[in-house]
């Protein structure tokens, strides 16, 4: 049996990492790409949005999970920004690196434009129905 002590310092080692990583990542591909390609800055600013969930994650575990607070709260909902947007983000640099262009005809219009509404519905519904649970009724507190 593994202590907790040793679990929780191994989860944030490796989150501590990712966040490190992507923030490299991003900023590298930021920095040296091509800035005039949607690619690079879809790419960039998408592994950018991975380290802002990795530093909401980390800050999450080391604050403790069991700990309920405002912070605990507002790392919540910010961990959740780049969970919705990474899909579209990633479907969006990989189209951009298969060469689909918005002014030549592609089988992938009807797609593109169908993800995009379904994240603007998403988004909507996040921000005006609120369907998320707080952090202390997911922490079992409430």
């Amino acid at each position: 049996m593994i202590p907790d002590t040793i679990l929780n310092w191994a989860v944030l080692s490796v989150s501590i990492f990712n966040t490190i990583i992507f923030f490299w990542l991003g900023a590298m591909i930021l920095f040296t790409g091509n800035r005039r390609a949607a690619g690079t800055w879809l790419t960039g600013s998408g592994l950018l949005l991975g380290a802002i969930f990795f530093i909401s994650h980390t800050a999450l575990m080391g604050l403790g999970i069991d700990r309920i607070s405002l912070g605990m709260d507002f790392w919540w909902w910010v961990s959740w920004s780049p969970a919705l947007a990474a899909p579209l983000i990633w479907y969006g640099a990989m189209l951009s690196y298969a060469g689909y262009r918005l002014k030549k005809p592609h089988p992938h219009h009807l797609a593109l434009i169908f993800t995009i509404s379904l994240a603007i519905t998403t988004t909507l519904l996040l921000v005006l129905a609120n369907p998320l649970p707080s952090y202390a009724h997911v922490a079992g507190w409430q």
